[in-house]
């Protein structure tokens, strides 16, 4: 609970409202497949909802969220006394691919240009001290820049193959602001992933 309310805190899209009915997470297809009826007998609440504290999350015995799951969320069908801490493999794998986590890591990058521009030094800062609370290192913030400027060259390329090809997808990169957004985005979650 702590992990996916300090991704919300840190991306700027925790909703404060406190008490009232819980809201229900959305699920993906996957999770669900092993449900009788399915998506029929899980209806998640609006985004804007869904991005309250995980205290107020609806919780089935039979259904847990992966995410909540893989870092051990109590067993709803036990007492629990105390809580497993455990550091595992999965944890990694969920951070990394989790779309819920990539979601925290575009509105994570969204608000850095909001707050600091689009100069890379100025986000890379505003990046480290919402992440972190503190500046980055002199070596931190090299292979910060470096990785930047990497992940802008990736999307112009993939995104000028794409047209080359003349089949873009939907989520072609058609222009350097693209680009520069998701260049950002890629260090935001990279940051989210940290272990600090």
């Amino acid at each position: 609970e702590a992990l996916r309310d300090g991704l919300l805190a840190v991306s700027g899209e925790l909703n404060p409202q406190a008490g009232g009915p819980g809201f229900v997470p959305t699920v993906s297809a996957e999770a669900l497949e092993g449900l009788s009826k399915k998506g029929a007998t899980w209806n998640a609440s609006p985004v804007e909802e869904q991005h309250r504290r995980s205290i107020y999350m609806f919780t089935r015995r039979s259904l847990l969220l992966p995410l909540m799951t893989v870092f051990d969320q109590a067993d709803t069908t036990q007492p629990c006394a105390q809580r497993s801490v455990t550091t595992v493999a999965p944890q990694a794998l969920a951070l990394l691919n989790n779309q819920f986590v990539h979601e925290q890591s575009d509105a994570f990058a969204r608000r850095v240009e909001r707050e600091a521009g689009a100069e890379p030094a100025a986000q890379i800062d505003r990046a480290w001290w919402l992440a972190f609370g503190r500046a980055p290192s002199e070596s931190e913030r090299e292979m910060a820049l470096a990785h930047l400027a990497a992940q802008r060259e990736h999307y112009v390329t993939r995104g000028s193959e794409q047209a080359a090809a003349g089949a873009p997808d939907q989520n072609a990169v058609n222009t350097a602001d693209v680009a520069e957004h998701l260049a950002l985005a890629s260090l935001a979650h990279v940051l989210l992933n940290a272990n600090e």
